[in-house]
């Protein structure tokens, strides 16, 4: 093994050496399944889960004209509708949950409207309410995606082609105000964002080359695949915006433009500010057929993302907070294209897209998985006629996703490996003692629930530690029962005093066998 082989793996290791938090070998034992098709018309676009029971989807109904809003509390078997309204003229496009009872919506105007309100972004409350919330500039309005980082703090990601400000739009007070926090270039989309702390921010997207004509950075509400990918769906919603009456405006930007719909080469891109985005720069360019789609920055070194070429996937990994993005090729990436991502942990992480070979010439469903950290990836077997658009991962034992295709059928697709119905402990755990799952919510602020599940009556120690291997407090010594258990920690150490913000990590041990995950603690 030569020196550079040692100092990264020195480098990734040794912290958790320290504290004695090695991580489990990556166990993938689960399956992705259909678990909910809804009735036609209705074509999902994003998905969000708090927890493994409560999850929410968000879609347009081309037959009502109606953005709507679904709810599930048993882990996406049964859906009741929370909202169904707006016109289209406003698409409700991303989601993201902090925790059971603070869930932010992105949405995007097609065109600037004069007596625009903001960008259609929502929040709800006590699993009732939703409200529209406005943001600070009527003219801030094309949303793709929103970053929920806790129940007061909520980033929303995009901004207008054909303005100099993008960016991030955030709020610091749960949506009751929203302002300008962070602009990149205007002659780039921005479509997705991660964090590693206040200051370190990621954000993809992409831009027209010059030569292919771009006009003053114009900015697609939707990528070019995902526009592909639903097809017909979306052409219903073009024919209503030309049934709009084109507004007459005095701040001189353009009165209407048309639905995006040009085909050709897109510069694909990463940005990053190190100063909460009072500057950036740029990582990533690659002139490709596609936009960079999702990203998932674990910590200020390591992240992933994805993006979709001409049914080409792409996926670069970084190891040195983005100084390089080497791409990560793999057996089947000519065969489909990814929208998002969610890792997991540092080994365990799935992607999702679509490819064209789905049923009755339909874009099929792609997942694909890693348990290294993202260096391979294998393609799932299951095969629905599903373009997937998003993903949200509850923890290494279950997570969804979700998407829809040109005949306005969706569906819901849930991976699972029995450990929260119970039937992990001879199946998902495969003979472990003890399986941890991820803490809820992450990041937190300032409580979180710890999971742990047990095959048999064990004595466990469950503490959490400092990224230098100090501990910090010790949440549990005694005697479990078979099962499913539930730990919360509301930030203290043993002296009950408040830990600062900062990433800790949890260590669940009984005799002989132990499993850890990182918790970040956002103040």
């Amino acid at each position: 093994m030569n020196v550079k082989c040692v100092s990264f793996l020195l480098a990734v290791l040794l912290p958790l050496f320290i504290v004695g938090i090695v991580p489990a070998t990556a166990d993938v034992s689960g399956e992705w399944e259909v678990v909910h098709v809804f009735p036609q018309w209705l074509v999902l676009l994003d998905v969000a889960c708090a927890g493994p029971d409560d999850v929410w989807v968000v879609g347009m109904n081309e037959q009502t004209d109606t953005n709507q809003i679904y709810y599930s509390n048993d882990g996406g078997e049964t859906w009741v509708m929370q909202y169904s309204g707006m016109d289209l003229a406003v698409f409700l496009v991303g989601m993201d949950a902090a925790d059971e009872s603070s869930v932010y919506i992105a949405g995007t105007y097609v065109f600037a409207f004069p007596d625009a309100e903001g960008c259609g972004a929502m929040t709800r409350s006590g699993r009732i309410a939703w409200n529209p919330i406005p943001t600070a500039d009527s003219f801030i309005a094309s949303f793709r995606s929103v970053t929920a980082r806790s129940p007061l703090e909520a980033h929303l990601v995009g901004g207008w082609g054909f303005s100099d400000i993008k960016g991030l739009y955030s709020t610091f007070d749960g949506g009751q105000s929203w302002t300008q926090y962070a602009t990149i270039p205007a002659s780039h989309a921005v479509l997705f964002a991660d964090f590693a702390g206040e200051q370190d921010i990621w954000v993809t997207g992409g831009a027209w080359p010059e030569d292919e004509g771009r006009a003053g950075g114009y900015t697609d509400v939707f990528e070019p695949h995902v526009r592909r990918a639903l097809g017909s769906a979306l052409d219903g919603f073009t024919q209503n915006m030309e049934q709009i009456e084109e507004p007459s405006l005095e701040s001189g930007v353009d009165s209407k433009q048309d639905f995006p719909t040009r085909t050709g080469q897109y510069e694909s891109s990463i940005w990053y500010s190190g100063n909460a985005g009072a500057s950036w720069t740029q990582q990533l360019s690659s002139v490709d057929i596609g936009y960079m789609g999702g990203i998932d920055m674990l910590d200020a070194d390591f992240g992933i993302a994805v993006g979709a070429g001409d049914f080409t996937a792409q996926i670069y990994r970084t190891t040195d907070g983005g100084a390089t993005w080497p791409r990560v090729h793999f057996p089947s990436e000519n065969d489909h294209i990814l929208a998002d991502i969610e890792m997991v942990d540092e080994t365990i992480g799935w992607a999702v897209g679509y490819g064209p070979d789905g049923p009755e010439g339909q874009p099929g469903t792609a997942i694909l998985g890693t348990t290294d950290g993202g260096l391979t990836w294998t393609r799932e077997p299951i095969n629905e006629a599903t373009a997937l658009l998003g993903v949200s991962m509850c923890d290494e034992h279950r997570g969804f996703t979700c998407g829809g295709n040109n005949l306005k059928i969706s569906r819901v697709i849930r991976y699972d490996d029995g450990f929260y119905d119970g039937t992990g402990v001879e199946g998902g755990m495969n003979g472990r003692r003890v399986a941890l799952a991820q803490n809820q919510p992450n990041p937190f602020n300032p409580r979180t629930t710890i999971s742990f599940q047990l095959a048999g009556q064990e004595h466990v120690q469950l503490a959490v530690y400092d990224v230098s291997g100090r501990e910090i407090a010790v949440l549990a010594d005694r005697t479990f029962t078979d099962g499913m258990h539930e730990v919360v920690w509301h930030g203290l150490d043993d002296r009950g005093a408040s830990v600062p913000s900062g990433v800790y990590f949890a260590r669940c041990a009984v005799d002989g066998e132990s499993e850890s995950m990182k918790l970040v603690l956002l103040r």
